[in-house]
């Protein structure tokens, strides 16, 4: 699928394998308080400076003054032992999620048609059943919940006798 989506003039894929991809969370946890509620908006500018990882600078407006706001967390870790735990902290990998069973069925009987039959395979793979079987049954469940959910018919009205 690489060398497919490299074909296309304005593309470049590089393809990325999942282990590159690791769960930051329990270290943030772990060695960074939680942003305070409001103290990061949309039209706020903020930065951070290496000299000082763990402390966050922000300014709701260019012309407004610098707030600083301290990030690290010494509930866990004491100030002597960051750096050591830091380096020594072993993240978790996050698995590649994969394309979503819907799509996969849609890419499968949709879309497969129109990609040339060299691709077809690699692009749109048959799911397997398992996976289709699945998809028809949340899909036959969303309809009985639709049709449930609609008005019932009003008998008489206008004109009714």
């Amino acid at each position: 699928m690489v060398q497919t989506l490299n074909m296309q003039h304005h593309v470049t894929f590089t393809e990325v394998q999942s282990d590159v991809f690791f769960d930051y969370g329990e270290l943030l946890d772990r060695f960074y308080k939680a942003f305070p509620g409001g103290s990061i908006q949309g039209n706020h500018i903020f930065w951070a400076d290496a000299s000082k990882p763990s402390v966050l600078y922000t300014k709701e407006t260019d012309e407004a003054p610098v707030i600083t706001l301290p990030f690290r967390n010494d509930k866990f870790v004491q100030q002597q032992n960051r750096l050591r735990e830091l380096k020594e902290f072993a993240l978790k990998s996050i698995p590649a999620p994969g394309i979503k069973p819907i799509k996969q069925v849609e890419l499968y009987t949709k879309w497969r048609k129109f990609v040339p039959d060299s691709f077809q395979d690699e692009i749109c793979p048959k799911p397997s059943t398992d996976v289709i079987n699945q998809v028809t049954s949340d899909r036959k469940q969303k309809n009985r919940e639709r049709a449930s959910k609609k008005r019932p018919r009003v008998r008489g009205g206008r004109g009714a006798s």
